[in-house]
């Protein structure tokens, strides 16, 4: 009697388990799908100096990366910047499906991979911030980009990450008026654009 009652539940909570920990990847056809897969595949140490990096202690400077990540957050900020040069993305580019499984895409499995490109987005764009305003613009754009994409997922969370991504990309113009001043309006209009519906970046 006992086991009829809970042996459903038991079946059900192991397949949320394996729900869970089974992660979603981004279809092949999505352009950031090697990225956030690259970035997924640092171990739990490299995770935790980019995350100090990132995001330091109150009042405290952030640390200093060694010189082998300097390199990784390098390449990372270049292959997101690649992705955004590349073919328009469809709604269901961004839709993950489990890692493995030949299933059809759930949209139940997006909030993972929101995580993960919001990540790179804040990785980029402090890259791109220890740069000269006309270098870092092309790296603000393409996460500007990254998150008007993203807005265009068929689901609320799609739209809310697109959003948060793009205010990544639009803080800097906040943090460094001085720069961008000096470059006329011309870099606030492309930031524009690249968050609106216009195609930009040569698409």
């Amino acid at each position: 009697m006992h086991r009829a009652i809970w042996f459903p539940w038991f079946v059900f909570l192991l397949a949320c388990g394996a729900r869970v920990f089974a992660e979603p990847v981004l279809p092949a056809t999505n352009p950031y799908a090697a990225v956030v897969e690259r970035y997924r595949a640092l171990t739990m140490a490299e995770r935790a100096e980019l995350d100090a990096w990132l995001r330091p202690e109150e009042g405290q400077a952030a640390p200093v990366l060694s010189a082998a990540h300097q390199i990784l957050v390098n390449e990372l900020t270049s292959a997101v910047v690649a992705a955004a040069s590349a073919p328009p993305t469809t709604p269901e580019d961004w839709i993950p499906a489990p890692k493995g499984k030949t299933t059809a895409p759930d949209y139940a499995n997006i909030g993972p991979s929101i995580g993960d490109l919001r990540n790179l987005a804040r990785l980029a764009t402090k890259v791109a911030d220890a740069r000269p305003a006309g270098e870092a613009l092309p790296t603000y754009l393409a996460v500007a980009q990254l998150g008007r994409q993203h807005s265009e997922t068929p689901t609320l969370i799609g739209l809310l990450g697109g959003v948060a991504i793009k205010g990544v990309a639009l803080a800097p113009i906040a943090r460094r008026p001085a720069e961008f001043a000096r470059r006329s309006c011309g870099a606030c209009r492309e930031l524009g654009m690249a968050c609106g519906r216009r195609r930009v970046l040569g698409r």
